[in-house]
């Protein structure tokens, strides 16, 4: 996610990279939240192969 920030700021660059990382955040911490579930709960990682056969 840093990587993708920086190639941002490099294309926008009259944007300050603060106001880069505010607009990133939400989706940052999405990530966290899908992160900690997947932790929490490894069967959902697992459903889809089951699924599958």
């Amino acid at each position: 996610m840093g990587l993708n920030v920086f190639i941002i700021n490099s294309v926008a660059r009259d944007v300050p990279m603060r106001e880069t990382f505010k607009g990133v955040m939400p989706f940052f911490l999405a990530e966290i939240v899908r992160v900690v579930l997947l932790v929490a709960f490894p069967a959902i990682s697992l459903l889809l192969p089951r699924l599958m056969g």
